[in-house]
């Protein structure tokens, strides 16, 4: 049987990391290390780069007041994780800023510079993640295949399955066809309607008719991706790791005194923009206002925290060395969005030892297990979120059970070795039959 071309380039990758030990890799992206997505690839280069491997970043650039603007390399001693050692080299950021802002007018582009830049750095494969602010098109994995580079496209979200949307909630049209019909058009990612067909045409095309695979993040991405594609795409799982070195238990007296908290019993949440309504909105304000009643405190970072009332926020923290103290300073996070494709800020509470709620909906399940580190609610009732957080924020003993079963999850699960192991093992896969693929896919899958 003669393979496609993606097929056959990721066996030559496979062949090469087999003679070698390590590859290079080029992780493209829109906004390098920016945003939650881009936390996510910083910390899929830390596994590669303690795995052996030379790692590079291509971006459009970084957002700076509205626009998209080169992105600086934080240099190599910024990535090594807390008490860690690279085994691999860090080859920097390389921004195409010719690429850069993303205009919802203008159609998306298979950029020349970009593919210039990625074949200079000669990679044996290319991650592509988020591309939302790029104004490039998915088109651009099929031209980085035809050039003889491997790739494969990480999805962070749906956006690798959509005409423009990382997340269609509740709308299904991604399943048969997103046009100018779209109900979202004009949020971000926004796009002008009359070129969503188009692009949902482009995605088909790369995915199912060329054959670039994809990787998810978690069981429901991959879900999403074989329906969307009618199971004639290539659909992997790897999930995201974290560093369980920094994100771990601090003396919870220690956390308080550093953030300012009283012995009262309090609540954490927040999301790179925790006022959207898609990240709880409304239902949070409604659980806070039951609980504050109680005294019960609430904190809340992200853009748009500081605009819930009786709730004490802190903005957009960009240094993920204060996360913890955050963490560790609460008695109970909350995540009350609607979707969420992986929900890294559960992981990184899990980490740290602390419960967790959430909303049963989306990959976040895969972290969230419900009455082992904390609790899933199946329904958005701002009441019955509000009697689940209670039960566990004052209850220093359940805290304490469910807390440590969450850092165990992520010390065996989620850690970045684990991670690491992950990606080493989907790349020795590729010279393999999909049918043996496939079944150690699922063996994988099983928890213990």
């Amino acid at each position: 049987m003669v393979l496609n071309p993606p097929h056959a380039l990721l066996e030559q990758m496979a062949q090469r990391l087999s003679a070698r030990g390590s590859l290079r890799i080029v992780m493209l992206s829109d906004l390098g290390f920016e945003y939650g997505a881009g936390a996510a690839m910083r910390r899929q280069i830390q596994s590669l780069l303690l795995d052996g491997h030379e790692v590079a970043v291509v971006c459009a650039g970084s957002l700076h007041e509205g626009r998209v603007v080169a992105a600086s390399d934080p240099g190599v001693a910024a990535l090594v994780p807390r008490g860690r050692e690279f085994s691999g080299t860090w080859l920097g950021v390389h921004s195409v800023p010719a690429a850069a802002c993303m205009d919802s007018r203008q159609r998306r582009r298979c950029d020349p510079e970009l593919l210039a830049m990625v074949a200079w750095l000669q990679p044996d494969l290319v991650i592509a993640g988020n591309l939302h602010w790029a104004g490039w098109s998915a088109a651009v994995l099929e031209a980085l295949t035809r050039r003889g580079i491997a790739t494969v496209a990480y999805m962070h979200d749906l956006h690798h399955l959509t005409g423009r949307c990382a997340h269609p909630y509740t709308c299904r049209k991604f399943l048969t066809g997103c046009d100018a019909s779209c109900p979202t058009a004009e949020k971000y990612p926004a796009l002008s309607s009359e070129l969503i067909a188009d692009e949902w045409m482009v995605r088909r095309h790369v995915f199912v008719e060329t054959a670039v695979p994809l990787v998810a993040n978690s069981t429901w991405t991959k879900a999403s991706a074989d329906a969307a594609f009618g199971n004639a795409a290539t659909v992997d799982i790897v999930r995201l790791g974290v560093d369980t070195k920094l994100f771990a238990p601090i003396d919870r007296s220690l956390a308080r005194h550093l953030l300012g908290v009283d012995e009262k019993p309090t609540v954490l949440f927040g999301a790179v923009d925790v006022g959207q309504v898609e990240k709880g909105g409304v239902v949070l304000q409604h659980v806070v206002d039951i609980l504050q009643r109680e005294g019960i405190n609430f904190v809340a970072f992200g853009y748009g925290s500081a605009a819930y009332r009786g709730v004490r926020g802190l903005g957009y923290v960009s240094d993920e060395r204060q996360m913890p103290i955050l963490y560790a300073a609460c008695d109970c996070y909350l995540s009350a969005s609607a979707v969420e494709s992986f929900g890294q800020t559960v992981l990184e509470a899990s980490a740290c030892a602390r419960p967790v709620v959430t909303l049963r909906g989306g990959g976040i399940v895969d972290i969230a297990r419900d009455g082992v580190n904390g609790r899933t609610i199946a329904d958005a009732e701002p009441r019955l979120i509000a009697d689940v957080v209670r039960e566990i924020a004052c209850d220093a003993a359940a805290r304490d059970h469910f807390g440590a079963a969450g850092r165990l999850i992520a010390e065996r699960e989620f850690s970045l070795d684990a991670q690491a192991a992950s990606w080493r093992a989907w790349m020795s896969s590729q010279g393999e039959p999909r049918a043996s693929r496939e079944q150690g896919q699922s063996m994988s899958e099983a928890r213990p």
